[in-house]
């Protein structure tokens, strides 16, 4: 007995060697089977399946409109940048078209809490941006904030967040949204363009129009508006009638429509971008997403090559060294819980030197904790590696606290100002990141993505103040 592969339906048959006919057991297909005749038959198939794969791909009719929208959509994101006003209402429009453009391509997906979180920071965002409220962040500060929440929210609201509750995978979820989406997709808002038009023409074949028709009328347009410069430039009379005729129209020949023109222009690298981010993501294979995690998973157990007893004397060393500091250093480091300043300092000074004193300590003790317990050999003994971290975040969280008390007495005297607040925010988040990273260490649980959701109301909520 053979197999083979029925040519009519595909399935798979077994039939006596030889040349006999043959009967598909699916659809009863009758034929003789020879080797030189099954051959052909498979090759057909494939050929078939070839030409089958080569479809031109289906847009959905939301791709489609909102590819087309977008054009205008993001030239106010362009218009946006030139804002100058106290109230940029462009912003409004860009955002509630990324909001209900991603939204409507996602209707199909359960919105999750973590999506409703960073689209609620979102909103409040571009409210803030918009209005003018709060004065704590410049301008230029909450626009950043705005991007970052708009891209995160997208991937939430998309399902391409890969292991949003661990903290290895924020570089790979920060390159997925801002690198790999929308620049793999960067020429798909033309390609929806370009196959709705071909949908629309195959639907409408009896009344079809020619679609050369709309480019050939744009170019004539433009070079009709190039030759009445040029004309204009060429004769003063013929310029000073084309004038009065436009200023009865209110129409600037020379200044607003190079402008509007200009900012189209600027916003199509920024609509590809934007459009292959979100349109990218609803349609990014998932089997990829998996491929990058287990990648990731791979990567971490192969760097797993040194003794938890070497990492062990890492964190003695360095837990000495901040005891050590502590007990010598202890006049100029509480000095504040007494309202003491040390010798030849003034409140300005002592609060920020002791800001960025702690701001460099979290970040090499952040390190050191991320190698000892990501490089680290042997499981064996990770309570034991474990006590010894939780030395070392203590004392982390023993440096926040003497720096939020010398930013304390800082305001106490001299009151609240933005970079103050802002300071003092970032305090609070180093020790929240402290506090949950202890609190992983001995129950397991995943807490990254809580302290995710501090960090980002937190600092929406400042927007407000």
């Amino acid at each position: 007995m053979q197999n083979s592969k029925c040519p009519e339906c595909g399935s798979t048959f077994s039939y006596p060697e030889g040349h006999v006919p043959a009967f598909c057991s699916i659809c009863g297909a009758r034929f003789y089977m020879t080797a030189e005749i099954q051959a052909p038959a498979e090759a057909e198939a494939d050929s078939a399946g070839s030409v089958q794969a080569a479809k031109p791909r289906i847009f959905e009719r939301t791709e489609i409109i909102g590819a087309i929208l977008s054009y205008l959509a993001f030239y106010f994101y362009i218009e946006m940048l030139d804002c100058e006003s106290k109230y940029c209402w462009p912003v409004l429009i860009v955002a509630a078209f990324i909001i209900a453009f991603t939204i409507m391509l996602n209707r199909q997906r359960k919105a999750t809490t973590e999506s409703l979180i960073w689209l609620s920071c979102l909103c409040i965002s571009v409210i803030c941006f918009v209005f003018g409220i709060g004065s704590v962040w410049e301008d230029y500060q909450v626009s950043l904030f705005m991007h970052l929440l708009a891209v995160w929210w997208v991937l939430s609201r998309s399902g391409m967040l890969t292991e949003a509750d661990r903290g290895d995978y924020l570089p790979t979820n920060a390159l997925t949204g801002f690198i790999i989406l929308p620049f793999s997709n960067f020429f798909l808002r033309i390609k929806t363009v370009a196959g709705g038009i071909r949908q629309l023409r195959i639907r409408k074949q009896k009344r079809a129009m020619n679609w050369w028709l709309i480019p050939a009328v744009l170019i004539s347009a433009l070079l009709f508006y190039a030759a009445l410069q040029l004309l204009s430039k060429a004769d003063s009379l013929f310029e000073n009638m084309l004038s009065d005729i436009l200023d009865s129209l209110h129409i600037e020949l020379g200044g607003k429509v190079s402008e509007i023109f200009f900012r189209f222009l600027m916003s199509l690298p920024v609509g590809c971008w934007l459009f292959g981010l979100i349109v990218g993501a609803r349609h990014a294979d998932r089997k990829r997403l998996v491929r990058r995690k287990k990648n990731v998973e791979t990567f971490l157990d192969k760097i797993r090559r040194l003794p938890s007893a070497f990492w062990e004397a890492v964190i003695v060393i360095f837990s000495v060294l901040y005891l050590a500091f502590f007990i010598l250093q202890g006049s100029y480091l509480f000095g504040a819980f007494t309202g003491k300043l040390p010798e030849g300092f003034i409140v300005a000074e002592y609060a920020r030197q002791g800001f960025f004193e702690l701001c460099k300590i979290m970040a090499v003790n952040a390190v050191v904790l991320w190698l000892t317990t990501h490089l680290s050999r042997t499981k064996q003994s990770a309570k034991r590696l474990n006590s010894f971290c939780l030395i070392l975040l203590l004392e982390s969280i023993l440096f926040a606290v003497i720096a939020f008390s010398k930013l304390a007495l800082y305001i106490s005297i001299y009151g609240f100002t933005p970079l103050r607040l802002q300071s003092s925010w970032l305090v609070c988040v180093l020790f929240a990141g402290c506090v949950l990273w202890i609190l992983n260490l001995f129950t397991g649980k995943r807490v990254f993505r809580l302290w995710m959701y501090f960090s980002g109301i937190t600092l929406t909520l400042l927007m407000l103040y």
